[in-house]
């Protein structure tokens, strides 16, 4: 899924599937901070997609306003995890 915003401090990113949306605003409607708008790009559905503004990234709360509005689930918050890589094993104490 494309990542819209990734905020490392925060640990959440928000995402969006681009072949579920269906192009409603509702998200862009919903947003309190005003960082969504809608794009000129079309996906599979012939439905135009939310965008961040330019520049407006770093105004998202996370709140999951757009997530609860979106009537087909196609925009979402997700927690990060604290390192995407695998855990390293421990070198193991000489006897």
């Amino acid at each position: 899924m494309p990542k819209l915003i990734v905020n490392p401090d925060k640990k959440k990113s928000l995402m969006l599937n681009k072949h579920r949306c269906q192009g409603c605003e509702l998200c862009v409607v919903a947003c309190p901070t005003g960082i969504l708008e809608m794009s000129d790009e079309l996906n599979v559905r012939f439905a135009y997609l939310p965008r961040v503004r330019q520049g407006k990234e770093k105004y998202c709360i996370f709140c999951k306003r757009c997530e609860y509005t979106c009537p087909v689930w196609a925009i979402y918050v997700v927690n990060e995890t604290e390192s995407e890589e695998p855990p390293k094993e421990e070198a193991e104490a000489p006897a």
